[in-house]
């Protein structure tokens, strides 16, 4: 509703409807937003949908993408930083389309997680191949991708490891 009392034409896409009239709606769009809640039931259903098939070739084509909280960490190429550890089934393969991670820090400008995410990511490390740089953003701030070229923007310490 913001963004069409704003004057934007806004088209509402669901990941539930078919996969087919999905990927219509998004060709036909300049923005993608995705919302946040639940980055396992977001990138299930994302996988579902078939978005994961061809997210990557619209993206190409000029269209922006942007997510906040569990929506921005679906294009990670891994979303379990959290919480995974090998052997649990949960499927925690994101849609890859950025080579990094990005990690939101929910509650303000607090860069203490840092030091507890430094050590998530050894741990994760020295039990499968973790490659990623992960840049953790705080309130306020966002990784902006055009290219090749990463910048991370907004007020605050910018932290990656």
């Amino acid at each position: 509703l913001y963004f069409k009392n704003k004057g934007y034409d806004v088209v509402i896409a669901d990941l539930k409807e078919d996969p087919t009239e999905l990927k219509k709606k998004l060709e036909s769009v300049d923005v993608i937003l995705v919302g946040g809640g639940d980055a396992n039931w977001l990138l299930d259903w994302a996988k579902k949908s078939k978005l994961d098939t061809y997210l990557k070739d619209i993206l190409a084509k000029g269209v922006v993408y942007t997510g906040s909280s569990a929506g921005s960490m679906l294009v990670n190429p891994d979303i379990g930083f959290t919480w995974w550890e090998p052997g649990k089934p949960d499927d925690r393969v994101g849609l890859g389309v950025i080579d990094f991670m990005f990690q939101p820090l929910h509650g303000g400008n607090d860069v203490s997680k840092a030091k507890e995410f430094t050590e998530r990511k050894k741990h994760l490390q020295s039990l499968v191949d973790y490659p990623w740089k992960i840049y953790l953003v705080m309130d306020g701030q966002a990784i902006k991708v055009d290219g090749n070229k990463i910048e991370h923007i907004g007020e605050g310490i910018k932290e990656s490891i």
